[in-house]
């Protein structure tokens, strides 16, 4: 009786004061009314209140902690959770970040509570649950995108000792094809930097491999996120108390092992995405050019041909430059993209976007054509396709003004130089004694100032060299030494 009396102290004092009675005269009970009234006052609306917020956070904190109740989590629209949660209205990835689509309730983790090294009431991780970490990865990946360091929410796929196989478009835990109707798309997941198409990886002990619900607009365990500790996990959502909140997006998996189920990629609208974001940040749109589209094509074939997805083509040696040359295409930039899977064109540009580098690469205003090749083969024995952008621009050279003010000076000297050497072949019996030295040091002189003079037109007009004015370039300096040898030994007779 005492501890409900303490509990509820507010409404007893509320109590006794309306059934206090006190045997006093009207006089004499108007301040004692004024004092019940104020009681009554100060209880329900000021002492009340704060009793209900105290013994509100000293259960709550507590059991929040122990994993017993949910904990808010605000998420952010970049969309790399969809469709379970939603994306940001914003095109932008910068303002996604900062948008809040959704706050959702999740379990503090591990939860529960450790006696004599012991954990009781915690909770165990499972596939399908969604999870939130912060670690040294996702500092380095969000620091330098975003400005400030942000932590992740992503689904446990992977958990130790599950082997891991992306294949086909498809995730593969041990041996079997995973159920995945939480995916944006059927056949959309494919490797990355860390577990490429194809390639099997087992789950070690205290780690967990995670992805998102948007394959093709997520940063995760496939990429430099790598794997995560299961100490860095900070909340859960579990599998079980998903439904039906969350699962109301969830597609029919039925058809998902079918050839059917396969993307397919329209160019034109991908350019045309491409060529919005660059237009937003203030860059040339692209034009689409058949040549590079030939290219690109000869590229990906050559990248089943030979097994070899490198960028460099250390294997096949067909680099993108041999490409575009037998294609017909000739530039002074060239770039390429490649990146293997099937992909709608919205898919396939917020994939792109989603990573720092290739954002900055398609918003290079280097380049003012473009043309792309979706080819399906196999590598290294597994089903692929791969995606090939050609990239082609004019850039002027911005030659330095004292490199041009170098061959000017060159030139000059030469001139100064060239009618004294001439005139030795009218000096008779010495030019009879040294006529091969007296030829070929004119013969230098001339032909150095007449390669100063073409290269000097060319970069006053901020063109590029040609490859034959490059070679003059790099044999200059042993022109130079040997008609200085040439001199000291004609000045020494």
């Amino acid at each position: 009786m005492f501890l409900l009396r303490f509990f509820l102290f507010p409404l007893y004092l509320v109590f006794r004061s309306m059934h206090f009675s006190p045997p006093f005269t009207l006089r004499r009970m108007f301040p004692l009314l004024v004092i019940r009234i104020f009681v009554i006052f100060f209880s329900l609306y000021i002492l009340l209140p704060l009793w209900a917020v105290g013994y509100y956070l000293a259960s709550y904190v507590p059991a929040s902690r122990l994993g017993f109740v949910p904990l808010p989590i605000d998420l952010s629209g970049t969309g790399s959770m969809y469709p379970t949660f939603p994306k940001g209205s914003s095109p932008d990835p910068d303002v996604q970040v900062d948008e809040t689509v959704a706050t959702v309730g999740m379990y503090s983790f591990p939860g529960g509570f450790k006696i004599n090294g012991r954990r009781y009431l915690g909770r165990e991780l499972g596939r399908g649950d969604i999870v939130s970490f912060e670690n040294g990865n996702t500092v380095s990946i969000t620091a330098p995108k975003y400005g400030t360091p942000r932590g992740f929410v992503k689904r446990v796929i992977g958990l130790p000792g599950d082997d891991l196989e992306i294949r086909d478009g498809a995730v593969y835990i041990n041996g079997h094809l995973a159920d995945e109707p939480y995916m944006a798309a059927a056949r959309s997941t494919f490797g990355g930097s860390f577990l490429p198409d194809c390639q099997t990886l087992v789950v070690p002990e205290g780690k967990i491999f995670v992805l998102g619900d948007n394959r093709k607009g997520s940063l995760d365990s496939r990429h430099e996120l790598e794997l995560v500790d299961l100490g860095d996990v900070d909340a859960v959502l579990p599998w079980s108390y998903q439904s039906p909140k969350y699962t109301e997006s969830f597609r029919d998996t039925g058809t998902d092992s079918l050839p059917s189920s396969r993307i397919s990629l329209d160019t034109a609208a991908y350019l045309d995405l491409l060529n919005t974001h660059r237009s937003q940040a203030g860059v040339a749109p692209l034009r689409s050019d058949l040549r590079l589209s030939d290219s690109a094509t000869r590229r990906a074939q050559s990248i089943f041909l030979h097994n070899d997805l490198s960028t460099g083509a250390s294997k096949s040696g067909y680099t993108v430059k041999k490409a575009m040359s037998d294609a017909g295409y000739f530039n002074i930039v060239a770039g390429e993209s490649l990146i293997p899977g099937y992909y709608t064109a919205q898919e396939l540009v917020e994939n792109l976007f989603e990573f720092p580098d290739s954002s900055k690469f398609l918003l290079s205003p280097d380049y003012q054509e473009m043309g792309l090749a979706a080819v399906s083969g196999s590598l290294n024995g597994c089903p692929a396709q791969v995606i090939v952008q050609h990239f082609g621009g004019y850039k002027p050279p911005d030659y330095s003004r004292e490199d041009l003010d170098s061959w000017k000076e060159l030139a000059s000297r030469l001139r100064g130089l060239q009618p004294g050497w001439e005139g030795l072949k009218n000096s008779g019996e010495f030019y009879a004694d040294h006529k091969v030295d007296i030829d070929r040091i004119t013969e230098i002189i001339s032909i150095r100032l007449l390669h100063a003079d073409s290269l000097i037109e060319v970069m006053e007009a901020n063109r590029w060299l040609s490859v034959e004015q490059e070679k003059w370039v790099s044999q200059d300096p042993a022109l130079s030494r040997e008609q200085n040898d040439l001199a000291r030994r004609l000045n020494s007779n």
